[in-house]
């Protein structure tokens, strides 16, 4: 971590882009299974990449960065865009929405919650759209409650910083391919 308090240097970044290359071979199969070798394997495929790379970044610096958020919701923007008007007015929409609840549970929490997840929770809006939005915010918080718990219990009275946005990444990514899998599930469940 003191290396990057000395500023921003791109040659730090060289491992996080191996790490999330990495995991391509666990998400491509994943991919294929669900949108086939179409253009939404390719978008899915580019919206991977993005959610693996913001990962790593968040898990070994705890931060997300803006230079890198940018991009993915200018990406996001066009292919809504290329979709049509009401695609991309739905992920505005959405965008709004997600990054409205976090920055709302960012103001409660008084700073639990980093900005640059309020900001992910925007751009993720507009990939995702508002319903596998909303559901990638609930599975964002249900893992990452597990997950705190299991810490809790592992390092009792040890004060620890989870970082949000892998959560935020895995919820995206489940969302993305199972949402409607998921949320029908959940209802007949209930």
């Amino acid at each position: 971590m003191e290396e990057w308090k000395e500023g921003f240097r791109w040659n730090l970044l060289a491992r996080e882009w191996k790490i999330a290359a990495a995991g391509f071979p666990v998400i491509l199969p994943l991919l294929h299974g669900s949108f086939g070798l179409g253009p939404e394997f390719f978008s899915a495929m580019l919206f991977s990449g993005f959610l693996l790379f913001l990962s790593a970044l968040d898990i070994r610096y705890g931060m997300i960065f803006d230079r890198f958020l940018f991009p993915m919701g200018i990406s996001g923007l066009l292919l809504d865009l290329s979709c049509g008007w009401w695609r991309m007015a739905e992920g505005l929409a959405a965008a709004f929405l997600l990054g409205g609840l976090l920055l709302l549970i960012r103001w409660v929490s008084h700073g639990g919650l980093g900005g640059g997840d309020v900001k992910f929770g925007w751009v993720l809006g507009l990939w995702l759209g508002w319903e596998a939005g909303l559901m990638a915010l609930m599975l964002a918080f249900f893992l990452g409650s597990l997950f705190g718990i299991g810490v809790f219990f592992y390092r009792r009275h040890a004060r620890m910083e989870l970082p949000f946005g892998p959560f935020l990444s895995v919820g995206a990514f489940f969302a993305m391919l199972y949402g409607e899998r998921i949320m029908t599930w959940y209802l007949k469940m209930i």
